[in-house]
């Protein structure tokens, strides 16, 4: 008695499945009556036909059963078809607008595409602008700019750089940094160093650096350490002559312009310093 629907039933799951499934993604106001019938069909040839056969096989009215099974079977598989048929057409038609939906999205894309390349190249046009000036103000300038590595060399250097050590680039960023610095200077000079390798940055630090004629240069720097690329970035004034100003003014202010001699303040100086001393030892003073 259950062969007819037995042979039949796992197509009519699969399209009863394909019926419903679509129904819950698509629009259920646009959705063929037929797909919620033919649930209510199936339920009914299940309940009402094939577990009362499989229950009592041999009861009298298998045969009407039967009979109402099989129509019940062709009455769910024209409602699938047409349900499929309604689908298929509807499937179309979202097929249609999604390709005209996708059409306009590739226009939108491209136009924003080629929006974003126009500003990407106007940022680069800008940037380049602005290195540009950079480097033409790093070239002019009076002072020091240099770039140095963590470990005490040069990276790169301005030709005021050049000017002021009287020195080539490549000699420059051949040897150690410490090895133009003055020996007095060496140790506050990797005191700095160590600072800058620690984050801190440094304002006002002065030490002397040879140049190529012998003498030596006070620079006055300012440094600043990046820990990420492991870089210093410094500028460095030239204090020479300020510095000579500096020290011939206290000589002067203590020495005698003619003779060179000490003066009056020099001597009040010491005095007071000796005095100083005295009282903290608690001794006698004696003034020749």
């Amino acid at each position: 008695f259950l062969a007819p629907y037995t042979s039949s039933r796992s197509q009519i799951d699969a399209d009863l499945g394909r019926a419903i499934h679509a129904s819950a993604a698509a629009d259920a106001s646009n959705i063929d009556p037929s797909i919620v019938d033919t649930e209510s069909t199936y339920k009914t040839w299940l309940d009402g036909i094939a577990r009362p056969l499989i229950a009592d096989p041999s009861r009298r009215d298998a045969a009407v059963v039967q009979a109402r099974g099989r129509t019940l079977m062709d009455r769910m598989r024209g409602d699938v078809e047409s349900a499929l048929d309604v689908l298929d057409a509807k499937s179309a038609s979202y097929s249609q607008s999604t390709q005209g939906q996708l059409a306009v999205g590739a226009i939108v894309s491209v136009v924003i595409a080629l929006a974003l390349c126009a500003a990407l190249a106007a940022m680069l046009r800008a940037r380049r602008r602005l290195e540009v000036e950079r480097d033409r103000f790093v070239s002019t300038a009076q002072d020091m700019f240099v770039v140095a590595s963590m470990d005490g060399s040069f990276i790169n250097v301005n030709p005021a750089a050049e000017r002021i050590l009287k020195r080539s680039r490549a000699e420059l960023l051949r040897k150690p940094i410490l090895a133009f610095v003055h020996p007095d200077d060496v140790d506050r000079s990797k005191e700095a160093m160590a600072a800058l390798a620690g984050g801190q940055s440094i304002e006002g630090f002065r030490n002397r650096y040879q140049a190529a004629d012998g003498s030596y240069r006070w620079m006055c720097w300012n440094c600043v350490p990046d820990l990420g690329r492991r870089l210093i970035y410094a500028s460095g004034r030239d204090e020479t002559e300020r510095v000579a100003f500096e020290i011939e003014r206290e000589h002067l202010a203590f020495n005698d312009i003619v003779t060179g001699l000490p003066n009056r303040a020099s001597f009040l100086a010491h005095a007071a310093r000796a005095l100083t001393a005295a009282r903290a030892m608690q001794s006698e003073l004696v003034i020749i």
